[in-house]
């Protein structure tokens, strides 16, 4: 592949984990670790390592990550869901370009990040032949203007904003489970 361009890599941890009882998800012990960690090395060698998580930030901070919190916007309420994480993600990267996952998908490919990123695509979004997977996501920070215009208009659909900036299809068809996330708890 061709050099990449300067680029953060992000996971989103920053829910209630409603569905699992309030856990922390990213922070789940999965098969001996952090399900957090299991989503790094999908994400290839980013300038930087970020993490939006509103809670056991140090626990995040020791792992190695850098923790964003969600940012207060008036108007819009704490852990309004994870347009508001991916908000801080963007505010806070120091590179032109985002690498995201949700914390939630151990099981991405190992050339995840080179797919999303091959695209060559201003914003690309996984797929797995099915169902678009919007938080699999690839975009330019500079993008952040508009996720808070869609905020502040008391918009929090995923699939209403990524789908608004037109992004390339990259899909997963070969190994859909590979997107599958984790949302009752394991046992």
């Amino acid at each position: 592949m061709a050099e990449w361009p300067l680029y953060s890599a992000a996971v989103l941890a920053g829910g209630k984990a409603q569905r699992m009882g309030g856990v922390d998800k990213g922070l789940l012990d999965w098969h001996g670790q952090p399900l957090v960690e299991w989503v790094r090395p999908a994400l290839g060698k980013p300038q930087a390592w970020l993490v939006s998580a509103n809670r056991n930030q140090a626990r995040y901070a020791a792992l190695g990550w850098q923790v964003v919190e969600d940012p207060a916007l008036a108007g819009v309420e704490p852990f309004a869901g994870p347009l508001l994480g991916l908000l801080a993600l963007l505010r806070a990267c120091p590179a032109p370009w985002l690498l995201v996952s949700p914390c939630d998908t151990p099981d991405l490919p190992a050339d995840f990040a080179q797919r999303l990123i091959g695209a060559g695509a201003q914003v690309a979004c996984a797929t797995d032949g099915e169902r678009i997977h919007p938080l699999h996501l690839w975009l330019p920070t500079q993008l952040a203007d508009s996720l808070e215009a869609y905020l502040r208009s008391g918009e929090r659909r995923v699939m209403g904003w990524v789908m608004a900036q037109q992004p390339a299809l990259v899909s997963f068809a070969d190994q859909p489970q590979s997107l599958r996330n984790l949302n009752s708890l394991p046992g």
